[in-house]
């Protein structure tokens, strides 16, 4: 059985508006193995309770994304 990561089950959505995109192209940055957990991790902190949760996931998933993404010289 494969398990999508898409979409995460907590992120940004409203009318024609949508955080998707963007946390597609952040999770395709990171390495493959380490997709889901990083998906679980998105939801879980977007899902939490308290403060600007969807600010703060996106600012988890940068971060991440950041760790590998390949610097063009």
């Amino acid at each position: 059985m494969i398990i999508s990561i898409y979409p995460p089950q907590y992120y940004y959505r409203h009318k024609r508006e949508s955080d998707l995109s963007w946390i597609t192209a952040m999770l395709k940055i990171i390495p493959s193995e380490l997709r889901q957990s990083a998906c679980t991790e998105y939801s879980k902190i977007y899902g939490g309770g308290g403060g600007d949760k969807r600010k703060l996931a996106n600012t988890y998933l940068k971060t991440e994304a950041a760790k590998y993404r390949v610097v063009k010289t």
